[in-house]
Formats: C-alpha cells, sequence, structure tokens
C-alpha cells in the first residue's frame, strides 16, 4: 500500500467536490462504506499520515479518516462519513501542513483553533465531535478535500507551479495505476 494508493496533485480528483453518503439502509452499500474506510485507515497509517480523505484514494465520497496521538481524547481516532463543521472558534492560528497527495511539501496555513464538526459513524450513528489543535487543524484540512480544496490553493502562484512541475515528474517516475491519463 501507502503511497502508491495515494491520488497525487494535480489529478484532477482532488478538486472535485465529493458527494454525501445516503445509503445506509443498503447493506451492500454500506458494507462497501466500510471497505473504503479499512482501505483508508490502512493508506495513511502505511503512509505514516495523521489524516486522509476518500478522494485522495479515489473515491468521491465525504469521507475522512485520521489518527493524532495529541491527547487522549476519544476522537483522536475516528472517520466522520459527511461532516459538516457547525462552528469554527473566531480566533485563528498559523501553523506548516503536509498532505499525503502533495509528498514533500509543507505550507503555512491559517485555520480556526477550533471547532465543532457533526457528522456520521461508519456505522451511521450521528457524531458531534467538538476538537481544538491539532484534532481540529487535521479534520478542517480533510473536510477541504472533499469540498476540492488542497494546499495547491493555500499557496502563491509561483510556489504552486514550481510544485506542480516537481510532482507531475514524480508521478511520471513511479508510473502509479491509478492516475488518469491527462
Amino acid at each position: 500500500m501507502s503511497l502508491e494508493n495515494i491520488v497525487i496533485w494535480p489529478d484532477k480528483r482532488l478538486s472535485e467536490i465529493c458527494l454525501p453518503f445516503t445509503a445506509w439502509d443498503d447493506e451492500s452499500s454500506t458494507s462497501q462504506l466500510g471497505s473504503l474506510i479499512t482501505w483508508m485507515t490502512n493508506t495513511m497509517w502505511e503512509a505514516g499520515g495523521i489524516g486522509i480523505a476518500a478522494p485522495q484514494v479515489g473515491s468521491s465520497l465525504r469521507v475522512i479518516c485520521w489518527k493524532v496521538d495529541e491527547t487522549k481524547d476519544a476522537y483522536n481516532d475516528g472517520c466522520l462519513v459527511n461532516p459538516v463543521i457547525e462552528f469554527q472558534q473566531d480566533v485563528a492560528m498559523v501553523a506548516e501542513e503536509g498532505c499525503l497527495s502533495f509528498p514533500g511539501l509543507s505550507v503555512p496555513v491559517s485555520r480556526p483553533g477550533g471547532i465543532i464538526v457533526t457528522g456520521k459513524s461508519p456505522h451511521g450513528e450521528d457524531r458531534r465531535i467538538e476538537a481544538k489543535g491539532l484534532l481540529a487543524r487535521v479534520i478542517q484540512h480533510e473536510i477541504d478535500h472533499l469540498n476540492g480544496i488542497t494546499l495547491a490553493d493555500k499557496m502563491g502562484k509561483l510556489k504552486r507551479e514550481l510544485w506542480k512541475k516537481r510532482l507531475t515528474k514524480w508521478k511520471d517516475k513511479y508510473d502509479h495505476d491509478n492516475y488518469p491519463d491527462e
């Protein structure tokens, strides 16, 4: 697994807005959702990440997973289906962010230091998570992916073009199967 399963920017799938999962009553669909979540978490762990969103493994569903060991909070390890940020603190914090879809890149990003996010568990149960610090940052980063927003949208044009060239060469070098012809 690891990086060969991760969709690398500038792949167009990373710029698409994802669709909500709605087939909670369909056993086959919920089984496929469970398989997707297992695939995502295994890929994230093997790649050394702390968060992953469905488009990073080629799915267009609104699903995020994370593993943050910052505190002993019950939600430091989890997944949300159809997440929605309901509240953001007014105070923003700037910190460097990396991304599995941008190997080797780190970008300073300003984000609210605390959020309240709602969504569904992988089993369809309602979830409400109050997150702060790194956990809030990771959840916001992954929800950005679901809305077609990547680190490329957080950097200047010159840096974006440089990284586009680098990652296109990297992608060509490794010739992965999960890249469509462009």
